[in-house]
């Protein structure tokens, strides 16, 4: 069980950093 919350728990961590990364991208693109 705390192994999949882990599991889960790195996916979230990832996507969370890749919406930061694409968000990022596009608010260098305003400037």
């Amino acid at each position: 069980m705390l192994y999949i919350l882990l599991a889960l728990n790195i996916e979230i961590e990832e996507l969370v950093w890749i919406f930061m990364i694409k968000m990022g991208s596009l608010e260098m693109k305003h400037y």
